[in-house]
């Protein structure tokens, strides 16, 4: 963790490899932008974004992804992503509070 703006998910979406990120605070696009004319880079780039504002909690929405979608691909030894990353650990450990605080 560090300073805001400095470059932490440029630099995650930069890894080698398949990423998928966990956007919690729905600012990856700036990744996005970073790596605009790159298009290889960004084709090897999948984004599951949790947004508070759709109704859902974002724990209950990645608990449904990690049921549905990591558990069987890892059952079955072939993740579709060679990354995982979370976007940004902030927003996601306040979501987890009010989560567990609810």
């Amino acid at each position: 963790m560090s300073d805001a703006g400095i470059g932490k998910t440029v630099f995650a979406a930069g890894f080698p490899g398949k990423t998928k990120f966990l956007d919690f605070d729905m600012k990856v696009d700036s990744a996005a932008l970073f790596y605009k004319n790159d298009p290889e880079r960004l084709a090897n780039i999948d984004v599951e974004q949790f947004n508070p504002q759709l109704g859902t909690s974002p724990i209950q929405q990645l608990e449904t992804l990690i049921t549905k979608e990591f558990i069987p691909q890892q059952r079955t030894g072939k993740m579709q992503f060679d990354n995982l990353v979370l976007d940004s650990l902030t927003t996601f450990s306040a979501a987890t509070i009010a989560h567990i605080v609810k």
